[in-house]
C-alpha cells in the first residue's frame, strides 16, 4: 500500500469536491507516480455537467497526457523495444505504441459493453472513430456501431419490419 495523495491536496476550493469520482477510487493501491497522473489528467481531460449530473471526458486529451506522461518520464517501452532504433526512432513507435494499445482498450470496452449496455459500446465506437488513423479503421468503427444499434432497435422490437417502419399503420389497425 502506498500514501494517497488525493489526501495532501487541498479539495476545499475545488468546483467538483462534492461530485469527485477520485475519491471513489482506492488510490493508496498505486504508486505515486501513477496517483500523481491520475489525480492531474481530470483537470485537463474531465469536466462535470451540472444539468445532467454525469462526467464526461475529452479522449483526445487523455490520450494526449499518457503521451506526453511518457514523454517526460519513460525511457523506453519494455513490450515495443528495438535495439536497432535510434532514440529519437524508439520513442516515435512507443508513442504510436500506447496509441495503438489505447485504441486496443477502446475495442475491448466496446466489445464488453456490446450486450450489456449497447450505448456505451457505441460511445466507445465512436471515439474510436475520431482517434482512427486510416479508412479502413474508420469504416470498421462505424460498422460496429451500426451493428451494435442493429442489435439494440432489433432486441426492442417484437413486431415485423413493415411495422416499424410504419408506426401510424398500426396505431389504424388497433382502432378497427
Amino acid at each position: 500500500m502506498y500514501n494517497n495523495l488525493l489526501n495532501t491536496l487541498s479539495c476545499g476550493n475545488c468546483p467538483s469536491r462534492f461530485n469527485c469520482f477520485l475519491r471513489k477510487i482506492p488510490l493508496q493501491r498505486y504508486p505515486e507516480s501513477t496517483q500523481n497522473f491520475v489525480i492531474h489528467v481530470p483537470g485537463k481531460a474531465f469536466y462535470f455537467n451540472d444539468t445532467d449530473h454525469r462526467w464526461y471526458a475529452q479522449y483526445q486529451t487523455i490520450l494526449n497526457q499518457i503521451t506526453e506522461y511518457y514523454n517526460v518520464y519513460c525511457g523506453v517501452i519494455q513490450e515495443n523495444a528495438n535495439p536497432v532504433l535510434s532514440i529519437e526512432t524508439q520513442k516515435a513507435s512507443d508513442r504510436q505504441f500506447i496509441k495503438d494499445k489505447f485504441k486496443q482498450l477502446l475495442e475491448i470496452a466496446a466489445k464488453a459493453t456490446e450486450e450489456s449496455d449497447p450505448s456505451a459500446s457505441i460511445v466507445f465506437d465512436g471515439i474510436g472513430v475520431v482517434l482512427a488513423s486510416d479508412y479502413l479503421e474508420v469504416i470498421h468503427k462505424i460498422l460496429s456501431i451500426l451493428h451494435t444499434h442493429y442489435k439494440m432497435s432489433d432486441a426492442n422490437s417484437n413486431c415485423c419490419t413493415f411495422v416499424q417502419a410504419n408506426p401510424r399503420q398500426q396505431k389504424s389497425d388497433s382502432q378497427k
